[in-house]
């Protein structure tokens, strides 16, 4: 399967996002991966959900108008590919761990293998569960928790590409990303064909 475009992926993801939030059993519901990353072009769709009932979730899920075709069902992860050809994967996890588990399924690969050394440097443990030092869990509510524990800046997901953000984390020197809320004019533009 070809790779899609962060437009078709984010159109696609809102529509299962929107969908899946009709369910009153849905508490939190988010993007992860490439999507969440604003990657240019995306091999598939990953999100995340906190739901006391993940089954119900996993069958409302598999049987959404876009599935083409379910690649796998389970209690907590489901795998469909739509009809266009794009695979989305869908989890449900405990609220205590979600922070962790948006950390874990959003950071690239190289991203994620920089903080997990960072975390064995300083005695920690980490993975889509949480951040522990032994047995004892010390964070992954929130996505701010894990960094905080790392002694890191919240890293915005646009940057967990292992391109020296873990080091501007550690001296507070990320960069301020542009948003919605600083664009204060409209595009204009013209062509020939006008």
């Amino acid at each position: 399967r070809a790779r899609a475009t962060l437009n078709t992926m984010l159109i696609l993801s809102r529509e299962l996002t929107g969908e899946l939030e009709k369910l009153k059993e849905v508490e939190r519901i988010n993007v992860a991966g490439s999507v969440r990353r604003k990657k240019e072009t995306i091999k598939d769709l990953d999100i995340l959900i906190v739901s006391p009932v993940p089954e119900k979730v996993m069958d409302f899920f598999t049987r959404l108008p876009q599935v083409g075709e379910i690649l796998a069902k389970g209690r907590t992860k489901s795998s469909i590919r739509t009809k266009e050809g794009i695979q989305v994967d869908l989890r449900v996890v405990d609220p205590d761990c979600f922070g962790a588990a948006l950390c874990y399924f959003t950071g690239s690969k190289a991203h994620n293998i920089r903080i997990r050394e960072l975390a064995v440097k300083k005695g920690f443990k980490i993975n889509e569960y949480g951040i522990f030092q032994g047995s004892a869990r010390v964070g992954g509510e929130s996505e701010e928790e894990v960094y905080e524990a790392l002694g890191l800046s919240f890293i915005p997901p646009e940057l967990r590409e292992d391109r020296g953000e873990v080091e501007a984390a550690f001296k507070g020197t990320l960069p301020e990303l542009v948003t919605l809320k600083d664009i204060r004019g409209d595009l204009h533009v013209h062509s020939k064909y006008s």
